[in-house]
C-alpha cells in the first residue's frame, strides 16, 4: 500500500518487511538509489544510481559534500539525484532510500527547517511523478558501492565537489553551480553493471537461504 500525501509524490509507509530486496522499477519507470556516508575526517560523500526496468544503468554518479552532519549526506545525495534526474527529463521516478529518518524528513518536511528538504520538495512538487520508498541498507549494496568511490576520491565518476557545511543558502548556491554531470564511458558502464548485477545476485541468494533455513 502506498499513501498519497501531495501532487505526484507517493510515499511508502515504515512499517515495511525488514527482508525486502532490491527490484526493479514498473514498466516505463526509473529507480533512483541513494546512499549517504562520510569518512574518519568528517568529509561526506553521496552515490546515486538511475536504472530502468530492466535493472541496467543508466546513470551513476557521486558527490563529495564536504562537512556534514550524521542526516546531511544522504539528504543531499538526494537533491542532487532528484536534480540530475528532471534534466534528464524523467517523467515517472522511482527513489529509494535506506535511511528510514530520511525517509521521514522527506514526508513530513513541513516540520523540517533544514533548507535541503525545502529544496526536495520543490524538486518533488514539479509536474512528474514520484514515488519515495525506503529500502534497507543490505540491499542498497550498488548506491554504497557509488558513495566508496567517492570516499576513497577516484573521480572516475565524480559529479562536481559541493559543499553543504549547514545546509546554507551560500553552500546550496556553491552546490548549483558546482554540479557537472559526467556520462559514464561504454566500458566504465559495461564493468559497473557487471559488478551490479553480481551484487544483486549475491543479495537475492542471501534472502532466499534466509528464507530457506527458517522454513
Amino acid at each position: 500500500m502506498r499513501y498519497t500525501y501531495d501532487k505526484g509524490i507517493t510515499v511508502l509507509p515504515s512499517s515495511m518487511p525488514s527482508l525486502r530486496s532490491w527490484c526493479c522499477p514498473d514498466k516505463g519507470w526509473l529507480k533512483l538509489n541513494i546512499d549517504g556516508a562520510w569518512n574518519s575526517e568528517g568529509k561526506a560523500s553521496a552515490g546515486d544510481l538511475i536504472r530502468d526496468e530492466e535493472g541496467r544503468l543508466v546513470r551513476g554518479f557521486h558527490h563529495s559534500l564536504g562537512d556534514c552532519s550524521t542526516l546531511d549526506p544522504e539528504l543531499w545525495g538526494v537533491l542532487m539525484g532528484l536534480r540530475i534526474a528532471w534534466q534528464m527529463d524523467i517523467k515517472q521516478l522511482e527513489l529509494e532510500v535506506d535511511s528510514l529518518k530520511t525517509l521521514k524528513l522527506i514526508r513530513d518536511s513541513i516540520l523540517s527547517n533544514l533548507q535541503v528538504v525545502t529544496l526536495i520538495r520543490e524538486i518533488l512538487d514539479r509536474c512528474w511523478q514520484v514515488e519515495v520508498s525506503w529500502l534497507p541498507q543490505l540491499n542498497n549494496l550498488c548506491a554504497n558501492f557509488m558513495v566508496k568511490l567517492a570516499i576513497a576520491e577516484t573521480g572516475a565518476l565524480r559529479v562536481g565537489a559541493v559543499g553543504c557545511e549547514g545546509g546554507s543558502a551560500a553552500a546550496t548556491s556553491r552546490g548549483e553551480v558546482a554540479i557537472k554531470v559526467m556520462i559514464l564511458a561504454n566500458f566504465y558502464s559495461f564493468v559497473l553493471q557487471r559488478i551490479f548485477i553480481g551484487f544483486d545476485s549475491l543479495q537475492a541468494q542471501h534472502i532466499g537461504g534466509s528464507f530457506s533455513s527458517s522454513s
